[in-house]
């Protein structure tokens, strides 16, 4: 469609565009910039709108001030057939359904959409974005301030802010068709699909499950705390706590800090030498560990917290998910508690329940990653094990052990999972060993280095053609530093970019190959490029294998989201891999058979990619 219509046209159906900016009432402690969420924000009585700037199509831009100009404007639209467009849509989208019971026919968002287009090596707010592609930006922005703690303005301080507002709705408009030739229409669909979830939330809250859960996260560090007999305050900081294991003639772990290059203390449950406290002879010592554990873990509670919140007033809970929040597109979570990394089977995801009739059905890809990985490599046998459903983790932990599949235990099969998933992008042996020890995919398993060393080995002959893939990594690393355009699979590549399947960018800019030599007289080669808030990051061929892989995998689940979405099915959340619609009880089982035959299928980019997916149904979130 055309910029001056106003209007757009997805998935056959045309849409009039209906940009708009809501300024709102916000003090010292009401705020969005400290400790509320979003959906808090909005359901708190407190909540008042100042105003609202629209503009419909590509007509003019309006303010609207007066509580009753507000809502009369927001009603004389033609919502069924009027697409929403804001700045950070989650906020005026929801805005619109919780205060003004309105649904629009389409949700977009300029804020998303620059996060696929522009990468996270870029700042993502308004003022940033309109100056960057030549409009005025935030001019205005000292009528917003202007406002602050004030819950009635005066005539000229509404009008100020009205000013604002209009730049702001003018400069959205602008940006999203600068942005739309650029945003490939089903990526437009996804955008809708996410912010339906957090806008017109449907799924309902177990409080009575999440009392006790919190009562139990609550009395468990109290406990420990107690067990140790010090305060939260020696505990949580790393200084003191050195001093208190020094006390006791433990001298702290320390390591060298991936993101400073320097040394500090070790004191992460995911740190081997860290667990090895917790596990110590002496019980004092494992005591004040496990309190420094519980004193510094905030995030069982805090969420709890805020799912009590979020259900008070039989209020529907809201699922914000950042739509291309992570580097690889992959969704991240958002409103301030992430529900991308909820315990599987714990209490606080089997607190989420489906609305009353209903179930819900979830549908996982099975071992996704590593299915790609093979099939991009070209490493037939892995293909064809996962094509014709063999257990490959069976057959990695044979070929380890040197026994035949069916005499492959429990614990051998174990260490092929972690192989088969851990060892393909390039893990080393320590890593390998540390990964193991700390249980990061299942329970903590003691092997030597040199034990390590020969899984790695053995995995990298076994599986050759994945092992050469991280060498064609390295070299389109290359190309892309020097601006060599080429392809690989169902990728093309140019300087600093790869273009996916979806249409949409992994950006990798200003890469540059720095060459220095050590003391030691050794030369050390590093490709970087620059990241998140103007950070140098490391880039290499194993590096980049993961990258384009989970990318893919992005791929191939958010066309899966749009099939389940076109078969009828209302998307609540997915996770990752994880698909989770909601569907009448008495359609429950074919919802399910839909989902799984859906996710089985390889798009057509990928032929010959072996998929699979599994799940079930419950009234709450319990797979």
């Amino acid at each position: 469609m055309q910029h001056n219509d106003g209007v757009i046209e997805l998935h056959n159906k045309k849409y009039k565009v209906v940009t708009l900016d809501f300024e709102t009432f916000y003090s010292q402690d009401y705020t969005l910039s400290g400790k509320m969420n979003t959906s808090e924000y909005v359901r708190d009585e407190r909540f008042k709108a100042h105003g609202v700037g629209i503009k419909v199509g590509s007509g003019g831009t309006y303010w609207y001030s007066r509580q009753d100009e507000i809502a009369s404007a927001l009603y004389a639209i033609d919502w069924a057939n009027s697409a929403v467009l804001c700045h950070n849509t989650a906020f005026d989208g929801f805005i619109l359904y919780q205060r003004y019971g309105i649904v629009p026919g389409l949700y977009l968002d300029t804020l998303s959409m620059a996060r696929a287009i522009h990468g996270h090596h870029l700042r993502h707010n308004l003022d940033f974005l309109a100056k960057l592609h030549g409009l005025g930006g935030k001019v205005k922005a000292h009528a917003l301030t202007n406002t602050k703690g004030k819950e009635e303005l005066t005539e000229e301080e509404a009008e100020a802010l009205g000013e604002y507002c209009i730049d702001d709705v003018n400069d959205t408009y602008e940006l999203f068709w600068k942005f739309y030739d650029y945003m490939p229409d089903n990526e437009l669909r996804l955008v809708d699909i996410t912010m339906r979830m957090f806008c017109e939330p449907i799924l309902e809250l177990d409080s009575d499950r999440i009392k006790r859960e919190l009562k139990a996260e609550v009395s468990s560090k109290k406990a420990a705390i107690d067990a140790a007999g010090v305060g939260t305050s020696e505990l949580s900081s790393n200084n003191k706590f050195a001093e208190l294991l020094r006390a006791e003639g433990i001298e702290p772990p320390t390591k060298i800090s991936p993101t400073t290059g320097k040394s500090t203390f070790a004191f992460s449950k995911s740190d081997l030498d860290f667990q090895k406290l917790l596990k110590h002879e002496n019980p004092r010592i494992a005591a004040l560990c496990e309190a420094r554990v519980k004193a510094k873990s905030t995030i069982g509670e805090t969420r709890a917290n805020r799912f009590l919140h979020a259900g008070e007033g039989n209020y529907k809970f809201p699922i914000l998910l950042n739509y291309c929040g992570a580097h690889t597109h992959r969704w991240s979570g958002g409103n301030k508690m992430n529900l991308q990394n909820l315990v599987r089977g714990g209490e606080l995801r089997r607190s989420i329940l489906a609305p009353k009739g209903h179930v819900l059905v979830v549908a996982d890809a099975a071992q996704i990653e590593a299915r790609i990985n093979a099939w991009l490599a070209g490493q037939a046998d892995v293909v064809d094990a996962f094509a014709n459903k063999q257990d490959v983790y069976k057959l990695m932990a044979s070929a380890i052990y040197g026994v035949p599949v069916d005499q492959v235990d429990g614990d051998k099969r174990f260490v092929g999972k972690v192989a088969v998933l851990g060892l393909g992008y390039g893990m080393g042996a320590a890593k390998l060993q540390n990964t193991l020890a700390v249980g990061a995919m299942g329970p903590p398993v003691a092997m030597s280095l040199a034990e390590c060393k020969r899984i790695v080995n053995i995995y990298r002959y076994t599986n050759n053609k994945i092992f050469k893939l991280w060498a064609e990594m390295d070299k389109v690393i290359f190309a892309m530093t020097v601006g060599k355009a080429g392809t690989f699979g169902p990728m093309s590549y140019d300087k600093g970019y790869i273009q996916m399947p979806s249409g949409l960018f992994l950006h990798y800019p200003d890469l540059h190959t720095v060459v220095e030599e050590s003391a030691s007289g050794f030369v050390n080669t590093d490709t970087t490029y620059l990241g998140k808030k103007g950070a140098r990051l490391k880039l290499y061929g194993g590096l980049l294998t993961e990258n384009v892989v989970q990318s893919l995998a992005r791929c191939v689940i958010a066309e899966h989201m749009l099939k389940v979405h076109d078969a009828g099915y209302r998307i609540a959340t997915m996770t990752h891999d994880e698909i989770v619609a909601v569907a009448p009880k008495d359609k429950a089982e074919r919802c399910y058979e839909d989902m799984i035959n859906i996710m089985s299928e390889c798009p057509v980019w990928a032929q010959g990619l072996p998929l699979s997916a599994d799940g079930g149904w419950d009234e709450c979130y319990s797979k």
